[in-house]
């Protein structure tokens, strides 16, 4: 439909604002069907050990917009919040996050899975040190952002990532391989298709890239002014990309 849901998250209720020229009784139908759920799956520090093989995981929301905060993009989806708040984890920024997140997971592998209608900034997310995450044959289709986004932007001292000197802690040895994204940034225009923070040691190639509002591949952040220990090592190669930059301007490929 072309109006507006609203998730009452308090209330335990869904409105719909009409759109114009539309009515209750010309236009709605019966039943309408409205994702509430944000998190499909959580893995947390220490977890892992798995491998996720033929998995479709679907249908998932993203609350921070419905928030008092709402939603205001600075990059890639990094957004901007009140310290203290849900989500604001990085003084007035929030990290963006999937509806599939891990979080100092190790060894963990999706094998020809499915990443379909979810509303979240990402697909997937990797970050909080994990470490030896494969994500191979996989199809992203139908996302309101984009479809993976390894590390964090996080430039907090002695946390997790990249920002330590001890490499136990940093988010490494990825293989994003023979993945397919298409139907990106149906809402959140600013999110790049892969996103890359401060990581070391990944393979990105052989994937195909389509559709995404801002930049199809996006690998490393600071601006050239920060070097941290944990970053480098990483090799994007033989990946296709198009319809790239739809709705924002000043990425690339």
């Amino acid at each position: 439909l072309p109006g507006t849901f609203y998730h009452d998250a308090d209330a335990g209720r869904i409105f719909y604002a009409l759109a114009t020229n539309q009515s209750v009784g010309g236009d709605l139908e019966v039943d309408s069907w409205v994702s509430t759920q944000e998190i499909l799956m959580d893995y947390t520090a220490g977890s892992g050990g798995h491998v996720w093989e033929g998995v479709r995981f679907e249908y998932a929301t993203w609350g921070q917009p419905n928030s008092g905060d709402g939603f205001v993009d600075t990059q890639s989806a990094v957004f901007t919040c009140t310290p203290g708040q849900p989500g604001c984890n990085m003084g007035s920024s929030g990290e963006p996050l999937g509806a599939v997140r891990l979080s100092g997971a190790h060894g963990v592998r999706f094998s020809n899975c499915s990443f379909v209608h979810l509303g979240s900034p990402y697909g997937l997310s990797v970050q909080g040190g994990s470490q030896s995450v494969d994500v191979a044959g996989c199809r992203f289709s139908d996302l309101s952002g984009g479809f993976l986004k390894l590390g964090s932007v996080s430039s907090v001292p002695g946390v997790a990532g990249a920002m330590t000197s001890d490499p136990t802690k940093w988010d490494s040895h990825f293989s994003i391989t023979d993945n397919v994204a298409s139907g990106q940034a149906v809402e959140y225009s600013g999110a790049a298709g892969f996103f890359g923070g401060y990581i070391d040691s990944a393979d990105v190639s052989h994937n195909t890239v389509q559709d995404a509002g801002y930049s199809g591949f996006s690998l490393g952040w600071g601006w050239g002014r920060q070097y941290p220990p944990g970053f480098g090592n990483n090799t994007t190669a033989y990946n296709r990309i198009s319809r790239v930059m739809t709705k924002a301007k000043d990425g690339g490929g």
